[in-house]
């Protein structure tokens, strides 16, 4: 256990530019544009015969087109967006929202901020690509593989290990700060639209769909990982044996064979494109966008997730997933073989 967290810290520290720094880097960059935003920027929505703008002075303006009568919106005395028909009435705007409405409104709002919290986690699942590429090469290149070939550590511990930590802790890093990163994009816009003077979300259910919807995301994310396990271990064998540009002597592969597959096989091609499958973890994502097809209008996101995540652990049953755990295992097997070869 010893040896293995010494590994684990020292890959961590080697990879720790595209590990830990990149994802952190991102994630600040986000949330200043959206702080900034706030501070400076304005909030704009149009749907058709509804026009609304709100800046950060407290300024709120619309307009509003209902059964042929134009209305207009404006803060009141007390701060409160109001419709005005300019005839005398006049009626707080956001009652005009029912509580199903509202609740449509928060479940959109959250799902529409989890985008831009994801970026540092769909660069991760790019940069541990480059990362599995280059680990063994690295070795190799700079000739500090009999250094560490010289320490009483097995190369099948080393090269498992670099699996660990490159792709468990990439990933897992990289899904702590899209968490965090999802969470204070959702308070700033919280606070935002609350000094515009026009929030119209609870603030429990913005928090518990929150939660819901990251409950969904962890689940389908460790689920990914076993699929893209295979793809992940052809990665680190290329990084063994090949004599130079390892990553695209992994990608490559992975690329070309569907495009034979469509020009040699064109009535049976779908084999060509496991690697591709795997690569992706497209079978998560198909279910998930299955089962979610399959939910007609749910409420809210833990709704949703009554359905998804299910879907998701059902394709633990496909038999393609346990062949490409076993390949995966051989992959790595076979990458420490060849990299205690190249040291005798």
């Amino acid at each position: 256990m010893n040896k293995f967290l010494t590994l684990l810290k020292r890959d961590m520290s080697d990879n720790k530019g595209a590990l830990i720094i990149t994802p952190l880097v991102i994630a600040a960059f986000i949330l200043s544009i959206a702080i900034l935003g706030m501070m400076f920027g304005k909030f704009n929505y149009g749907d058709g015969g509804f026009n609304f703008d709100a800046r950060n002075s407290g300024e709120a303006h619309a307009q509003m087109n209902e059964d042929g009568k134009s209305f207009q919106m404006h803060k009141d005395a007390n701060g409160v967006l109001v419709m005005d028909d300019g005839h005398g009435n006049v009626r707080p705007v956001f009652s005009m929202l029912d509580a199903e409405e509202k609740q449509e409104a928060t479940q959109i709002f959250v799902i529409a901020s989890a985008f831009g919290a994801a970026i540092p986690l769909w660069v991760a699942g790019i940069s541990i690509l480059f990362v599995l590429a280059s680990s063994l090469f690295d070795e190799r290149k700079e000739k500090s593989i009999m250094f560490w070939k010289s320490l009483p550590v097995s190369d099948l511990l080393t090269v498992g290990t670099k699996m660990v930590s490159i792709v468990g802790g990439g990933i897992g890093f990289a899904v702590l700060v899209s968490m965090v990163l999802h969470f204070a994009l959702i308070s700033v816009t919280y606070l935002g639209l609350t000094i515009y003077g026009v929030n119209v979300f609870d603030f429990g259910a913005v928090y518990g769909a929150y939660f819901a919807l990251w409950g969904i995301a962890l689940v389908g994310l460790l689920v990914w990982f076993l699929w893209t396990l295979p793809v992940h271990g052809w990665f680190l064998l290329s990084s063994a044996y090949a004599p130079k540009a390892p990553f695209l002597a992994a990608i490559l592969p992975i690329v070309i064979l569907p495009v034979l597959g469509k020009i040699f096989f064109r009535g049976n091609s779908d084999i060509f494109l496991i690697p591709l499958q795997h690569l992706i973890g497209e079978p998560v994502f198909a279910a998930i966008g299955n089962s979610a097809k399959g939910v007609e209008d749910p409420e809210t996101i833990a709704e949703l997730a009554q359905t998804v995540v299910p879907a998701i652990l059902s394709t633990l049953s496909q038999p393609q997933l346990w062949v490409g755990l076993v390949v995966a295992a051989a992959m790595i097997y076979a990458a420490s073989e060849v990299r205690r070869r190249h040291a005798l």
